[in-house]
């Protein structure tokens, strides 16, 4: 039996995700009966489906919206988790704070109890001459070049910053590259990325997103080992072979293109709010954006753009473009 809970919301998704992956071990190293108990709901989970799917899949059985309340023991071993009702996860301001019902407690049998509870640094493995530690218990680093208070040394990733997306231990990962390059640079006179050579974003004659067909293939399914073949922590996801590879490469929504708004030629017509058909651009009163600020503001929300490039080929006074950026660095914030 699993259970998870956390605090943050960074910390309730490796919860949920370190209790998915407990679960399937316990289940390919012989366990008959594995059950998740899980505060949330299904749609609460900060879980993808398909992780979701495939844990049930493999015979793995969820019982949401309740919390552990005791572990019960006889004869010094485990019988049993008894359980309490979630009455909510989320308070008002939409932040993790899970309350209970008291009145509501149910026990569930098991010989095995594992409390999931989420990951974290193990500091005294750094020991007394290691790095400085932050207020969160991670180790603290510059935030512009992420170097530690050891000099030749640089953290950065879920040591660093806490819970994050693997993307964002990747970017990490280049940043700290490039500082470690600096400071081995004799003609640099600093470690921070300032110093190191800048890209450009270039912006594209044309772009005709309507000329794709990324929407008309099917998504490829990930070849993987059958369910009653998956044993212990060997590979399950077996990846795609050169054929199926490009194939779904052929579904790229190209998101390393960017909008771009030339507010000099903006006439705040509204005819790209218009015709986006994921309503990603909207315009508001500006005192709702910035206080004090008067007039319109047009907002792009980048995280739902498709890149389909209606707004660019409707805007009438050429104010939207799509460009790339090239070349070393990141575009400054």
């Amino acid at each position: 039996m699993d259970e998870g809970f956390a605090d943050t919301e960074d910390e309730q998704r490796a919860s949920i995700t370190e209790a998915i992956d407990v679960a399937r071990t316990a289940m390919r190293t012989g366990a008959t009966d594995v059950t998740v108990v899980a505060l949330e709901s299904r749609e609460e989970m900060p879980a993808s489906d398909y992780e979701l799917e495939e844990t049930e899949v493999e015979g793995i059985r969820f019982v949401y919206r309740r919390g552990p309340a005791r572990i019960l023991v006889q004869n010094g071993n485990a019988v049993g988790l008894e359980t309490i009702g979630v009455r909510s996860v989320f308070d008002d301001e939409g932040r993790f704070n899970p309350t209970f019902d008291d009145q509501d407690r149910q026990t569930l049998s098991a010989d095995t109890v594992i409390l999931a509870i989420g990951q974290a640094i193990d500091i005294e493995a750094l020991g007394a001459n290691g790095p400085d530690i932050d207020q969160r218990h991670t180790i603290g680093i510059d935030s512009e070049a992420l170097a530690t208070s050891l000099p030749d040394v640089w953290a950065g990733g879920d040591a660093a910053k806490g819970p994050r997306n693997l993307i964002d231990a990747i970017a990490d990962g280049r940043i700290a590259a490039s500082s470690i390059h600096a400071s081995l640079d004799e003609s640099s006179d600093s470690s921070t990325l300032a110093n190191q050579p800048q890209g450009q974003m270039v912006v594209l004659d044309q772009f005709h997103r309507s000329d794709d067909l990324y929407d008309r293939i099917d998504r490829v399914e990930v070849p993987s080992v059958a369910t009653e073949r998956r044993i212990g922590l060997g590979e399950v996801e077996m990846g795609f072979d050169a054929v199926q590879a490009m194939c779904e490469a052929k579904r790229c929504l190209r998101c390393f293109g960017n909008i771009l708004l030339d507010t000099g030629s903006c006439v705040l017509c509204g005819l790209c709010a218009d015709v986006c058909p994921m309503d990603v651009i909207s315009l508001v009163p500006a005192p709702e954006v910035a206080v004090g600020e008067v007039g319109t503001a047009l907002l792009l929300d980048e995280k739902s753009c498709i890149r389909c490039a209606l707004c660019i080929e409707r805007c009438p006074t050429q104010a939207l473009s799509m460009g790339l950026w090239t070349g070393v660095g990141v575009p400054a914030a």
